[in-house]
């Protein structure tokens, strides 16, 4: 598994890295219709009524192979979707390429650890990086990027540090590309019916070039 250079990522390998993911998994891959499908039935309603989709999350992360407790997953998540309601709501306004987001990555990478203890305290003993970075990435898709096990190894200082990164890589990413609409520039070179998130690209860049770029070296051999 490929460690990752973001400080010399340019707008064009970004790009490759998108488009590697789109032509060789998403297309195929059920998860990526899954996660449209989810998304769009937890951001039809407003933040403080998230925590009533717990379940719908919850199917989604083992669509991902997560592998929750479809018994225990569901009422801890909702529990603490529940409390932290007001800390989410401190920065539901922000993306990934807000200025701001340097003075939150404490509280961001605390959301993420506090996610994680929270599900394991309750019986759900498998929560994990990857299932709580998806977790908080359907609640707030613009700000929160996705990571997992193979992702964590280019960032090893947890998941504020890593969240900085991404912040750091999207500000610079957006200026370099040709247009000021990033999302709906890249949905169009793309094709994609649906506008992503900029947070979402990040990880399916993130996940081909430390994940699938190396799947798809096995597979031509």
């Amino acid at each position: 598994m490929a460690l990752l250079d973001w400080e010399n990522l340019s707008w064009e390998g970004f790009v490759a890295g998108v488009r590697g993911y789109r032509d060789h998994f998403s297309p195929k891959d059920r998860e990526d219709l899954a996660y449209l499908r989810c998304l769009d039935v937890v951001q039809a309603h407003p933040l403080a009524e998230r925590s009533d989709y717990a379940g719908e999350i919850v199917h989604l992360l083992n669509t991902w192979a997560c592998r929750l407790s479809s018994e225990r997953a569901p009422g801890a998540l909702y529990e603490w979707l529940q409390n932290y309601a007001v800390d989410l709501e401190t920065v539901e306004a922000l993306t990934i390429v807000d200025p701001n987001i340097p003075y939150h990555t404490t509280k961001l990478g605390n959301l993420h650890d506090d996610l994680i203890r929270h599900m394991r305290a309750n019986g759900v003993l498998n929560m994990s990086d990857a299932a709580a970075s998806k977790t908080l990435h359907v609640v707030l898709p613009d700000l929160f990027v996705m990571w997992d096990k193979e992702i964590r190894r280019s960032a090893p200082e947890g998941y504020g540090a890593y969240l900085l990164q991404m912040h750091t890589v999207a500000a610079r990413l957006t200026e370099e590309a040709p247009a000021d609409d990033v999302e709906a520039y890249l949905q169009e070179l793309l094709g994609y019916e649906t506008r992503k998130t900029l947070a979402k690209y990040l990880d399916e860049y993130n996940w081909f070039e430390a994940v699938g770029r190396g799947q798809l070296a096995v597979r031509s051999r």
